[in-house]
C-alpha cells in the first residue's frame, strides 16, 4: 500500500469486460477496503488468522498486540450473539480512515510464501466477489463437510452487524492449473501494492488487477470450473441465510449480501496443503476408556501400543506414523488417563466402500465416544497441529484425542461435486488465507 497500483489502465470501467453466459457463475471484481499505511505502516502487526481454533480470550490477547489489529473484527462479543465491539471498531476505524477504500473495482491476485516440513512453497490465489447463488437458484459454492448451527448464527450475527466481509471463504477451483498458471504470468507484469513478512517469517504479497482484458482473461480461466469450498462453509452458510434474510425484509443493502468475498486458488496449485483435524475429548477416565473400546470393539480390531509417556509432539507423531503403515488402521486414541495409544483397525465385516477415514472414524469412533461421555456433538474439540494435541493431552489426566489421517483433495473434491458431505471439520486446508490483507463493505459495492 505504498501507492502504487499494480497491473492497471486507463479502462477501469470493468462491469462489461465480465462474460455474462447464462447459467455460469461470475466472479466479479469489486473495491476493497485496506489499511491506510499511515496509520498502519507495518502490516505485518495486524494480520491475524481466521478464529476457527481461537478462544475468546486468546483472540483478545492477540489484538493487544496492536490498536488496529485485525482479530478485533473478528472478535465476538462476551454473549457471542450482537457484536457490538467489532461493529463500533469497524465504523470508527472506517471514519478516521484508518480502512480507506481502492478507488477502481479489481480482482486482487495474492501471492502465500510459506515453509512446512523442511520444504518452500508459493501459493497463488485471486480475491473477487462471488453471487451466493447462481441463475438457477443453486449454490454457487460447493462444500465438502457439514456445519454446525451455532457457528452458522455466530457468523450470520457478525455479518449483520457489520454489512461487510471480514474475512473470505477460501476455495479451490478445479481450473486444471489454468488458473495457477494465469496467476503467475500476471504477477511478473507489475510491482505488489505491498510485499511483507510476517510475524512468523512468511511472505505475502497482493496486486490489484483493474485491467479490463486481465479481468476478461482470469474470468474465462475460471468459466465452468467447479468451485469447492476448502475453508469458510459457515461463513457461505451464513452469507446465503443472510441474504435470504434481508431479500425478505427489503433490506437496504439486501444486493451487496447476495454476494460473497472469496479467495480462488488453482487445485493443481503445489502449495495447497492437506491436513487431518484431530479430535480431543476431556472426561475420558481410565474406566470409560475401557468402556469407549469395548463399544468399539464391536466395529474394530483394538490393539494397545507402547506408553506415550514422557509425551511429545515427536514421539506421539513417531507412533502415530508407525500404527498407521499398518493397512488398515482408521484412527488412534490417546488416552492421559491410562497413557497409551490404541490403534483401531476396521473390521471387514462392517465396511462401506468408498467411505472415507474420516466417516469412518465418525460413525465407529465419535458416536460410541459421544454415548459413553454423554456429550452433544459441539463438546468435542478440534485441533489440527500435533503440538496442540499434546497441550490437551497434558493439560487434564481425563483428555483423549482420537488423531487422523488427512484426506486425499481428490477425494474431497470428488465427494464435493457428488454432493456427499463429510463429517464437520474433516479437513484443514494449509495455510488459511490470513485476516486483514483486505475487507469487502456492503455500501462500497
Amino acid at each position: 500500500m505504498d501507492g502504487r497500483t499494480g497491473a492497471t489502465c486507463p479502462e477501469h470501467d470493468v462491469t462489461e469486460a465480465v462474460p455474462r453466459l447464462h447459467g455460469e457463475v461470475r466472479l466479479l471484481p469489486f473495491r476493497a477496503l485496506r489499511y491506510n499505511p499511515h496509520y498502519v505502516a507495518q502490516l505485518s502487526a495486524i494480520l491475524g488468522p481466521p478464529d476457527d481454533f481461537r478462544s475468546h480470550r486468546q483472540a483478545r490477547e492477540l489484538g493487544r498486540m496492536h490498536p488496529y489489529h485485525s482479530i478485533w473484527l473478528e472478535l465476538p462479543d462476551e454473549d457471542e450473539e450482537h457484536f457490538r465491539e467489532a461493529q463500533q471498531r469497524f465504523m470508527r476505524w472506517r471514519a478516521e480512515n484508518i480502512l480507506v477504500e481502492d478507488q477502481h473495482p479489481g480482482f486482487y491476485l495474492y501471492a502465500h510464501h510459506y515453509r512446512r516440513l523442511g520444504s518452500a512453497y508459493r501459493r497463488l490465489g485471486i480475491f473477487g466477489i462471488i453471487p451466493v447463488q447462481d441463475e438457477t437458484s443453486r449454490p454457487t459454492l460447493l462444500p465438502h463437510e457439514g456445519v454446525m448451527p451455532s457457528v452458522v448464527a455466530r457468523r450470520l450475527a457478525l455479518r449483520q452487524a457489520l454489512n461487510a466481509d471480514v474475512s473470505a471463504i477460501y476455495v479451490v477451483a478445479q481450473a486444471e492449473g489454468r488458473l495457477r498458471s494465469t496467476l503467475e504470468d500476471l504477477s511478473t507484469k507489475a510491482e505488489p501494492l505491498l510485499d511483507i513478512h510476517d510475524t512468523k517469517g512468511e511472505r505475502h504479497q497482493l496486486w490489484a488487477i483493474t485491467d479490463s482484458v486481465a479481468i476478461r482473461l482470469l474470468t474465462q480461466v475460471l468459466a465452468n470450473s467447479p468451485l469447492v469450498i476448502a475453508d469458510g462453509h459457515h461463513r457461505y452458510a451464513a452469507a446465503r441465510a443472510d441474504w435470504h434474510a434481508r431479500r425478505s425484509s427489503g433490506d437496504q443493502y439486501a444486493d451487496a449480501a447476495g454476494l460473497v468475498l472469496v479467495h480462488l486458488v488453482d487445485a493443481a496449485d503445489p502449495g495447497i496443503q492437506l491436513r487431518p483435524i484431530h479430535r480431543l475429548v476431556r472426561g475420558l477416565t481410565a474406566e470409560r476408556v475401557q468402556a469407549v473400546l469395548a463399544a468399539c470393539r464391536q466395529y474394530c480390531d483394538v490393539f494397545e501400543l507402547s506408553p506415550l509417556y514422557p509425551l511429545t509432539a515427536e514421539r506421539l507423531q513417531h507412533t502415530l506414523a508407525a500404527a498407521q503403515s499398518v493397512h488398515g488402521v482408521i484412527f488412534v486414541l490417546a488416552s492421559a488417563a491410562t497413557q497409551h495409544v490404541y490403534a483401531l483397525y476396521q473390521s471387514t465385516s462392517v465396511a462401506v466402500p468408498n467411505e472415507l477415514e474420516v466417516e469412518r472414524c465418525e460413525h465407529f469412533v465419535m458416536e460410541p465416544l459421544r454415548r459413553v461421555l454423554g456429550l452433544p456433538p459441539e463438546a468435542v474439540g478440534y485441533e489440527p497441529e500435533l503440538e496442540g494435541v499434546v497441550r490437551h493431552l497434558v493439560s487434564d489426566p481425563t483428555a483423549a484425542a482420537v488423531l487422523l489421517r488427512p484426506p486425499q483433495l481428490a477425494d474431497v473434491l470428488a465427494r464435493a461435486q457428488l454432493g456427499r458431505l463429510l463429517p464437520p471439520k474433516s479437513t484443514s486446508f494449509y495455510p488459511k488465507v490470513p485476516l486483514g490483507l483486505l475487507f469487502r463493505a456492503f455500501d462500497v459495492d
